[in-house]
């Protein structure tokens, strides 16, 4: 099995691990390639054989490891919304979801502040069947522009900042790529995780707290780039970072 996408480490999903197969339940395969050192230590706190978790790196990423960094600014903050978790009341309750909407909103409205910002909405590829985003961004503005299938690291490089929802797998991807991210914390559990407790990302879990944190990283300089270095820290943390690919094929031809 390979790892798609971020492992929160918060406690509340260990009871649905058997469903997404991840470290707290016996596993759907007999052995699982990991992306970094923290995923390992957070398998290997259930018990798992350190043969059966493989420190490979994450193959989907070498591109962006690999990527020619962007140095120019051409004045997109990038909304990449994600789709809430629906496994559970708890993990998501009424409240997270109204929450999750409002900070759409403000977001919308706190960029129009900055004149020389052009808002970029990219909706996560996995349909929400509870919210459309792309009829809540007509709603609230029909000349926000919406992009769907694109290159995702041209868009990415081409932004000044990346904000997205609860420590999405697009924040990795927007570090890697050297730029900024914000994590707007709709679900209390996503304070929890690494990212966060290694300030990798501005994590937001207030409305009022949005202005401020698209302000400081547009043009507070040492803000900026002390996030930027604790990102950089962060993914230190990833195996074979630009060639996982190799080091992946090179174990399975060992088997």
């Amino acid at each position: 099995m390979l790892q798609h996408g971020v492992f929160s480490n918060s406690k509340i999903w260990n009871i649905y691990d058997r469903f997404i197969g991840g470290f707290a339940h016996s596993l759907m395969s007999d052995k699982q390639s990991i992306w970094d050192k923290l995923t390992q230590k957070h398998a290997m706190s259930f018990g798992k054989k350190e043969g059966n978790i493989l420190l490979t790196g994450s193959p989907r990423h070498d591109i962006f490891f690999n990527a020619k960094r962007s140095l120019v600014s051409n004045g997109t903050i990038l909304l990449a919304t994600t789709s809430i978790p629906k496994l559970s009341v708890e993990m998501s309750p009424f409240e997270s979801h109204v929450k999750y909407e409002k900070f759409i909103h403000e977001v919308c409205h706190v960029v129009k502040k900055f004149p020389d910002k052009k808002l970029i909405v990219k909706p996560h590829p996995h349909y929400d069947i509870l919210i459309n985003i792309t009829e809540m961004i007509k709603q609230i503005d029909p000349n926000i522009p919406i992009t769907y299938d694109t290159n995702l690291v041209e868009l990415i490089n081409s932004c000044d900042v990346l904000i997205t929802f609860n420590n999405s797998t697009i924040a990795l991807e927007a570090m890697m790529l050297n730029k900024p991210v914000i994590s707007l914390q709709s679900e209390k559990w996503a304070e929890e995780d690494n990212i966060v407790k290694m300030n990798a990302v501005l994590s937001v879990t207030k409305i009022e707290e949005i202005e401020d944190a698209i302000q400081k990283l547009l043009y507070e300089e040492k803000f900026r780039s002390d996030l930027l270095h604790n990102a950089k820290i962060f993914l230190e943390n990833f195996a074979n970072r630009g060639y996982a690919s190799k080091a992946l094929a090179k174990i399975l031809d060992d088997f």
